[in-house]
């Protein structure tokens, strides 16, 4: 999967998680955790990274 927009492909992706989750909003946050988990119980051998990169993206342009 490429890296986010405006985001070095060399950057980790843990720098980025971190950086995006502490502008998170707690509400947006509970949200992530939510969704998270319920994709946990959906599909529980999904490759983590990638996937949680795409929730923490998803909130980020789509809740407020």
């Amino acid at each position: 999967m490429p890296a986010p927009k405006g985001i070095p492909v060399n950057k980790t992706l843990d720098k980025h998680f971190k950086k995006r989750m502490a502008s998170f909003t707690d509400k947006q946050r509970r949200r992530y955790q939510t969704l998270r988990q319920d994709m946990d119980l959906v599909n529980p051998d999904r490759p983590r990274p990638s996937s949680n990169l795409k929730i923490l993206e998803y909130i980020h342009h789509n809740e407020k």
